[in-house]
């Protein structure tokens, strides 16, 4: 039985990028914002249903472009995740395997105007546990 690689860092990604791994890192919610907040507007983000799991590291390992401060992050899927999901898991560490793509953009549809790279994403993934 061929052993299922561990990614836990952003230099594991880099090194398994397109492999099915065994990511490991914390489950966190991604809030977005409906449009450029501006100082005269105090809403706060929103959750729309979908996660991340963030692994150690500098982004720029993978992404010469990222701030250096910025977190490496990897989209869990495409679609909004189960409520009862987010909320077993919710800034837990998880392991969840699954195809690693650290160049997600060929998962976007083509842009009509300019917009931010796609972040890395887990795809074909199953079975979240707590690590």
């Amino acid at each position: 039985m061929e052993r299922i690689p561990l990614c836990q860092t952003s230099t594991d990604m880099k090194r398994l990028d397109g492999q099915r791994v065994q990511l490991v890192g914390i489950y966190r919610k991604r809030l977005i914002h409906k449009k450029k907040p501006s100082p005269m507007d105090n809403s706060p983000p929103l959750f729309m249903g979908h996660v991340f799991i963030e692994v150690e590291g500098s982004p720029q390992v993978y992404d010469q472009y990222q701030a250096p401060d910025s977190r490496s992050m990897v989209r869990l899927g495409l679609q909004p995740r189960p409520p009862e999901e987010v909320d077993r898991f919710v800034d837990k560490k998880v392991i969840v395997e699954g195809k690693l793509l650290v160049d997600a953009s060929s998962l976007a549809p083509p842009p009509d105007v300019a917009q931010v790279a796609e972040p890395p994403v887990l795809m074909e993934f199953q079975d979240i546990a707590e690590y």
